[in-house]
């Protein structure tokens, strides 16, 4: 009985050193991502918190437009094709009516205050599902 114990515990240390955490955890993140965009028929790759009356980007969706163009985490999306962003639900509906390969202007604020445009084209949120 007790072999086959410490049996299962070595082949349980050995299932976790093969799983990679970060993977995951950022599975489970893009997976909220989605989640809270299900109504949205375009993804730009962002997940954002309101946050003292500033759009903050706390998750980027690996391998989506957002991520490609260098969106990172703890920018602050001040305008949407010249739009200022001023909720989670304008940039929602903004791409919403986004037509298919249209190129938008995203500007952001990096942490070191510096400000960016970005021009990117939205997703099908389709193709991450």
């Amino acid at each position: 009985m007790y072999h086959r114990f410490v049996l299962a515990l070595i082949v349980i240390f050995i299932f976790i050193a093969y799983v990679d955490t970060k993977n995951l955890k950022q599975y489970f993140a893009d997976n909220k991502i989605l989640k809270e965009y299900h109504n949205s028929s375009k993804l730009i790759g962002i997940g954002v918190v309101e946050n003292d009356g500033k759009i903050r980007v706390n998750d980027v969706i690996l391998d989506t437009p957002a991520d490609k163009s260098g969106v990172e985490v703890g920018d602050v999306v001040i305008n949407i094709d010249g739009e200022k962003a001023v909720s989670i639900d304008m940039i929602k509906n903004y791409l919403s009516y986004v037509k298919k390969n249209q190129r938008i202007a995203l500007t952001i604020q990096k942490p070191d205050k510096s400000v960016v445009e970005i021009k990117l084209i939205p997703t099908s949120i389709n193709n991450f599902k």
